[in-house]
């Protein structure tokens, strides 16, 4: 995971995300979450569209 200029850039393995996630050059990925900030969680969700490669 990179982390810069307030971007986060993760990658996954395909077989730990959603079983029915289709391949392609802009599919929408949203990430939910919870982090710890000033003592206590704060949410964050986020949306991008992404590349899915089909894995071989």
């Amino acid at each position: 995971m990179v982390a810069d200029d307030n971007k986060c850039i993760a990658r996954f393995d395909r077989e730990d995300l959603r079983k029915d996630l289709p391949t392609g050059e802009k599919v929408k990925m949203t990430v939910t979450g919870k982090v710890f900030y000033n003592g206590g969680y704060a949410d964050f969700e986020g949306s991008d569209f992404i590349r899915v490669i089909k894995g071989g």
